[in-house]
């Protein structure tokens, strides 16, 4: 089960390989990209609940998507995926969540988070673009090829 606050948002998943094809292209000829600005995407859109569908075929067992609110998320996260005993919340079960009196309000970590969940229902991350192949020298890796290259991780 997928649980995150993304609603309906859509957007296109990158493999960290495809964003290093990219970051090693401007590194070897940085003059044209000096002052750039570069939206990278993966190659197709995706909503969560797709992602999960896309999940479950590839790997042969049912994956859903369930939304949640951003501090279910953060606790689910904290507390590495199990749901948390009464009483427990993401500040009490894990440090980077701990309120501190030098920083008033939330985490960096917990205000990040929030903000790409409202980003990614507000469509900030949908888009395509050809940026990965024409700067990094490759097109970027398609969902299903991301799932079957790193299987283990989705079946530890």
């Amino acid at each position: 089960m997928l649980h995150v606050p993304f609603g309906t948002g859509r957007h296109a998943p990158i493999a960290a390989e495809d964003q290093a094809r990219v970051i090693v292209g401007i590194l070897e000829n940085p003059s044209p990209h000096r002052g750039q600005v570069y939206p990278l995407y993966g190659p197709v859109e995706f909503t969560y609940a797709e992602i999960a569908q896309v999940l479950s075929r590839v790997l042969g067992w049912e994956v859903r998507y369930k939304q949640v609110s951003i501090e279910t998320m953060l606790t689910m996260m904290a507390s590495g995926g199990q749901k948390p005993p009464p009483g427990h919340n993401a500040r009490a079960l894990y440090g980077e969540f701990e309120p501190r009196p030098e920083r008033q309000g939330d985490s960096f970590a917990m205000q990040h988070l929030r903000e790409v969940a409202i980003d990614h229902q507000n469509g900030i991350f949908a888009g395509t673009n050809e940026l990965i192949e024409k700067i990094g020298g490759h097109p970027p890796m398609t969902l299903e090829e991301f799932i079957n290259k790193h299987r283990a991780a989705f079946t530890a």
